[in-house]
């Protein structure tokens, strides 16, 4: 009769309750990852979209979104980036001013909605102050995007324009 040498990582023999223990210590282990793997599969997807996963670097834009000026900086080459840069750095202030004023507008929308008793014109009356702000703001972006074209070359232009089109995403009818 042989002697098994005994195993130099202290593992019970097979068969004996303390292996049995590790094996479904094992299983759960490798069940809870993949369950946690999955989990963050679709919190990538829920927050990104489904064009994270299909190898687009970003999502086509929203119809009526207008890019960031960070991803229109992206967009341009290199030699044009200072042009944006410095179009961006006047019109800062007046954005962020804007942008503030959109924000309150927002939050008095949501105010109405939420106002016991329900007033609907008082509703409609922040809808319509928000939506005045919204083509306000919408007139202003393009102002500054018509005079950021106009001091680009055309290869510049190009990419500005292929930025600011809609296209339309796999899932979406045509």
């Amino acid at each position: 009769m042989s002697v098994s040498p005994p195993d130099p990582a202290g593992a019970a023999p097979a068969g004996t309750p303390a292996s049995r223990k590790r094996r479904w210590l094992l299983i759960a282990s490798i069940l809870l990852n993949v369950f946690l793997i999955g989990a963050i599969g679709a919190g990538v997807a829920a927050r990104h979209g489904p064009h994270f996963f299909d190898g687009a670097r970003e999502r086509p834009p929203r119809p009526f979104e207008m890019p960031s000026p960070r991803k229109i900086r992206a967009a341009l080459p290199e030699e044009a980036r200072p042009i944006a840069d410095a179009l961006f750095a006047a019109h800062r202030e007046e954005m962020r001013a804007k942008i503030g004023t959109l924000v309150e507008a927002r939050r008095a929308v949501a105010a109405a909605i939420r106002a016991e008793p329900f007033d609907r014109a008082g509703l409609d009356a922040a809808l319509a102050t928000l939506r005045s702000l919204e083509v306000e703001m919408a007139g202003t972006v393009q102002a500054i995007i018509a005079d950021l074209a106009e001091d680009l070359d055309a290869e510049s232009r190009d990419r500005l324009a292929k930025l600011l089109e809609t296209r339309r995403g796999p899932d979406q009818p045509r």
